[in-house]
């Protein structure tokens, strides 16, 4: 299959705001999109996702901060911070990085002036002045326009993630019960990067539902006792899926930022560089789905573009029209 940049471009800018406009509109935000009704919901990482991109959708941006006015309670802003800096870490592949302190201070900054909001900040190196006028912009003109409302239904699959804070409070113990729901098992060094907190605290978590039997431990490795009976719990019996979507959205906000840069997004070579350095993150993201990264071995110079860029649309096609079949 030959692929143009220009189609490369286009259609990975659009399936990923497609992604973000599913999710938020599962989370009660006003659009044409059909809300997210599979792949369960990181309120965190889709807030920190939606304000790296968003000025390739204003409208999109607007629409989260509206929502975190309104819905500020359900986000684990603890969380959200530790998120962050896996998005702040310069880049080895292009300058700067994909947040910056100031970034995040310009939408915080905008919160705070309809409702309070604490965060501390990392120390980071300056932004680029272009990039944060034009958020600046963005910020500056923001008003609410009704089109995120509150929370009010959460038994959506999609939802998982806000159901379980609803039951244990907006707390580290909702991210390690999903993770250990979708995976085997797990010690608490792993499952807390794996669910970006802190460590000692997903310790204790484990120890205290251990005593309680909500897991059971083998070695250093805990798992989910009585899987099936949660779900009754729940109330959920739509068939639903977990990705990490801090990796997924990593992986796609690298591309979306390399569009910015001449030397990768007019050159198919360079971009094939570029796929080849980012083939790691890829492939993380495509086992998760079943889907095949070529192996970069397998093609000299640009000839990669084309295998990585179909492997791309499949991954992109995937999280936005999951088939139940699958």
């Amino acid at each position: 299959m030959s692929v143009s940049l220009k189609e490369f471009k286009k259609k990975t800018r659009d399936k990923l705001l497609e992604i973000h406009w599913k999710q938020w509109s599962a989370l009660n935000v006003a659009s044409h999109v059909p809300a997210e009704n599979y792949w369960i919901i990181d309120l965190e990482a889709l807030i920190i996702s939606t304000l790296v991109i968003g000025l390739l959708d204003k409208r999109l941006l607007s629409a989260c901060i509206e929502w975190l006015i309104k819905n500020g309670e359900w986000v684990n802003f603890a969380r959200l911070k530790r998120i962050c800096k896996a998005f702040i870490i310069p880049l080895p592949n292009m300058k700067g990085s994909l947040l910056n302190q100031d970034l995040l201070k310009l939408m915080v900054d905008c919160i705070r002036k309809f409702t309070p909001i604490s965060m501390k900040f990392p120390d980071l190196d300056e932004s680029e002045e272009k990039v944060l006028k034009e958020y600046g912009k963005v910020f500056g003109a923001f008003r609410i326009r009704d089109v995120a409302k509150k929370l009010e239904f959460l038994k959506h699959p999609s939802l998982l993630q806000l159901l379980l804070r609803g039951y244990f409070g907006v707390d580290a113990q909702v991210e390690v019960f999903i993770y250990l729901f979708f995976n085997d098992s797990g010690n608490s060094n792993a499952i807390a990067k794996n669910i970006f907190h802190n460590q000692r605290n997903i310790y204790t978590i484990l120890e205290r539902w251990k005593r309680a039997e909500v897991v059971r431990k083998v070695n250093r490795d805990y798992s989910l006792n009585k899987k099936k009976e949660w779900l009754r719990v729940l109330g959920l019996k739509k068939k639903f899926g977990y990705l990490n979507w801090v990796n997924n959205f990593l992986f796609f906000d690298q591309l979306i930022r390399s569009f910015s840069f001449p030397q990768w997004s007019d050159n198919k070579y360079s971009l094939s560089s570029l796929f080849r350095d980012l083939f790691t993150d890829a492939a993380i993201v495509s086992q998760s789905l079943n889907i095949q990264i070529p192996e970069t071995a397998a093609f000299k110079g640009e000839q990669y573009f084309d295998p990585f860029a179909t492997a791309i649309f499949d991954i992109l096609e995937r999280l936005t029209k999951y088939d139940d079949s699958d």
